[in-house]
């Protein structure tokens, strides 16, 4: 009876010190003040000590009881940031639509500035080319200056085009973050919901999965979407001023040569109309403040995010050893 007991006490004595360096460190990691110290005094009498002057069936106890400890302290944090991080996804999900909604009307707008910047472009081709057979007065008095100035603005609304053009290129990528995005809350969601229905420790190492994806990266990419957005709707806008102004000062030219411009068929079918381009800068402002502050909103929240799921992630970690250290 006394040689069982004996062994019974040899084969936990075995399991301490199996786990003997790595409890010392994790320990030391995850309980800090009086316990911390206590449980590496624990470990450098059962180091160094006589197996008969150590009580080690209760010291084993009491280190396997901060351990579980620990691994209860990490699942409350668990319960309180996923939460959060759920419901970041789901406002992210909304901030996507209204994203690729703006940035898909800017898409079927943009024919619009085209086609204004080419009628400005060729009527002022018409222009200088008329008033070299005839003189204008308008033309003939403002001379090299109207034509520097008409050249440089149409000049920069084109290379703005072509900046806005190579933005709306790179914002192709909202597609793939919105499907991505929501399948993460779509499946953390279900998983955190089932957490909580079975308290099944496989559920949150599922959630590990997940949050180890690339979610981190997403929502990086989803805060400078937002911020290139709101650039490229700038730019439009900016374009879209440019082309008015340009574009009025071409019907002020026709008022002032109407009978020479109406002769012209070209000028007739190719009139610039300041209305519609007025119209559409309407709109294109109200698209840009339904996005203004979205760079804003998210650098804030997607810290917010990016910190919990760091947490819920090492935390996971904690509950992992602590497992393993509670099962043997």
């Amino acid at each position: 009876m006394e040689v069982e007991k004996e062994r019974a006490v040899n084969n936990q004595k075995q399991v301490f010190q199996r786990y003997l360096f790595l409890i010392t460190i994790i320990l030391s990691i995850l309980i800090s003040g009086l316990s911390g110290y206590t449980a590496s005094q624990i470990v450098v009498n059962n180091s160094v000590g006589d197996p008969k002057e150590i009580n080690t069936t209760t010291e084993y106890t009491a280190m396997k009881n901060q351990v579980n400890e620990a691994r209860n302290n990490s699942l409350k944090v668990i319960d309180t940031e996923l939460p959060k991080i759920i419901s970041d996804l789901e406002k992210y999900n909304q901030d996507i639509n209204l994203l690729v909604e703006n940035v898909e009307w800017l898409k079927d707008n943009l024919a619009l500035i085209r086609d204004s910047i080419g009628k400005i472009d060729s009527a002022f081709t018409v222009v200088k080319g008329v008033n070299t057979f005839v003189d204008l007065p308008i033309v003939g008095n403002i001379g090299d200056n109207l034509s520097i100035k008409i050249s440089t603005n149409l000049a920069l609304t084109k290379i703005q085009l072509d900046e806005i053009n190579s933005i709306l290129l790179d914002l192709e990528n909202l597609t793939g973050i919105k499907k991505e995005m929501s399948d993460s809350h779509k499946k953390l969601n279900i998983l955190f919901e089932k957490y909580q229905k079975e308290k099944n420790i496989e559920e949150l190492f599922q959630i590990e999965q997940e949050l180890n994806s690339n979610l981190i990266y997403q929502i990086d990419e989803l805060r400078n979407s937002t911020i290139e957005a709101r650039k490229v709707f700038e730019l439009s806008s900016s374009v879209l001023i440019t082309v008015d102004k340009t574009g009025s000062l071409f019907n002020s030219i026709q008022e002032m040569g109407e009978n020479t411009l109406d002769a012209i068929q070209f000028w007739k079918e190719n009139e610039i109309q300041v209305e519609t381009n007025k119209s559409l800068e309407k709109d294109l402002v109200a698209s840009m403040e339904k996005i203004q502050e979205l760079p804003n909103q998210l650098a804030t929240r997607s810290k917010s995010s990016i910190s919990s799921i760091s947490t819920v992630q090492r935390e996971l970690q904690t509950i992992k050893i602590a497992q393993m250290i509670i099962t043997e």
